[in-house]
């Protein structure tokens, strides 16, 4: 079988997985010293789309986002742990 062909068959999550680190710092808060929302959507994005290479080997796009709800603030200082993974294929965005 060709590599073209392998890249259909079905993979385990744990191929995709990944997981970014980032440190709050103060380029990426508000004057009130909170995270921008933004800047946390953009990690969140990065750390989908290097799960999603780890599964295709292929570039890829984000075509939507469902819903993201902003519980409580991050803080200059504070690591935040993104951990990303595979779980579900579709043929169609």
């Amino acid at each position: 079988m060709t590599e073209k062909h392998d890249s259909f068959l079905p993979r385990p999550v744990r191929d995709s997985q990944s997981e970014m680190n980032e440190i709050v710092l103060p380029n990426d808060t508000n004057p009130l010293g909170a995270l921008l929302g933004g800047r946390l959507m953009h990690w969140i994005d990065m750390a989908a789309a290097m799960a999603a290479h780890r599964h295709s080997h292929q570039y890829v796009v984000t075509a939507s986002i469902d819903h993201l709800d902003f519980w409580t603030p991050v803080h200059v200082g504070d690591l935040v742990v993104l951990r990303s993974s595979v779980n579900r294929v579709f043929t169609t965005s």
